[in-house]
């Protein structure tokens, strides 16, 4: 996967029934069947917007990735609304 921001520091992600490091804007993983927007979401939601997510030629297209980053955005309107409190 490839992240619209870097992370600040490594993260560690269970998606598509595999275990990514996401380090700088990138996230490594072995998968071993197709990438899916569930497997998108998960990485999403820890790690930031993301802006591709594939498996070899497989790639999620861009209405399955803004289902996908919706997990990210509301996890930044969260954070957000944290640390204005």
């Amino acid at each position: 996967a490839k992240l619209a921001a870097p992370v600040s520091k490594p993260v560690k992600v269970i998606a598509d029934s595999a275990v990514f490091v996401c380090q700088g804007d990138t996230c490594t993983g072995t998968l071993t069947k197709p990438a899916t927007v569930r497997g998108c979401k998960a990485i999403a939601k820890e790690a930031g917007v993301v802006v591709s997510y594939a498996k070899e030629d497989k790639a999620l297209t861009a209405d399955e990735l803004a289902k996908c980053n919706a997990s990210a955005q509301a996890k930044a309107a969260a954070t957000t609304t944290i640390a204005a409190n």
